[in-house]
């Protein structure tokens, strides 16, 4: 894990993430106008490296990113009871709904992880596993149009029927060690 090496994961990365949509130039968030961040589902606070990236000493979940990238921004996180297992409805606290509200940025992640598929446990469908979708739908309905979609999976998900929910949808698999 040297330095170079450090540096060629942080690339290949970067690189790897797709920006599906972006209407109206909501991404790159510009730190200078953003001040304030809402980052929800639990993803965001997690590294997910995919089965055969080792165990790098060296780790950086979304929510470390966004604050490393938008110094000046207060960057609040929830999980909201997500999980790509999960089966109750996902949960934001009241304070977390309030900020959303009016944030400069808000960032719903969703996806899958190694407890959704693997090499002996195939997805059966395309469907957002857990309790992404009502996050989505909890997210959406507080009504804030700067809100972006991350997702973070090990393959497709079907999100057609809330793609127009979305400014900004952003699409990476697992990217292994940054």
């Amino acid at each position: 894990e040297s330095p170079a090496h450090q540096a060629l994961a942080r690339t290949v990365a970067d690189n790897s993430i797709v920006l599906l949509k972006n209407d109206g130039s909501l991404l790159p968030a510009i730190a200078a106008t953003t001040h304030s961040v809402v980052v929800v589902g639990d993803l965001a606070n997690t590294v997910t490296l995919g089965g055969y990236s080792g165990d790098p000493s060296h780790r950086i979940n979304a929510v470390q990113g966004i604050t490393s990238a938008l110094p000046g921004a207060q960057v609040t996180f929830d999980a909201c009871g997500t999980s790509t297992v999960a089966t109750a409805a996902a949960s934001c606290s009241a304070a977390t709904q309030e900020a959303i509200k009016t944030a400069d940025l808000v960032v719903v992640f969703a996806g899958t992880d190694d407890r959704t598929a693997g090499e002996a446990n195939d997805r059966n469908n395309l469907a957002l596993p857990g309790n992404y979708r009502s996050l989505i739908d909890q997210v959406h309905a507080l009504g804030n149009p700067h809100t972006a979609l991350a997702l973070q999976t090990d393959g497709p998900v079907a999100i057609e029927d809330v793609q127009s929910d979305f400014p900004a949808i952003v699409f990476s698999s697992y990217n292994g060690q940054i």
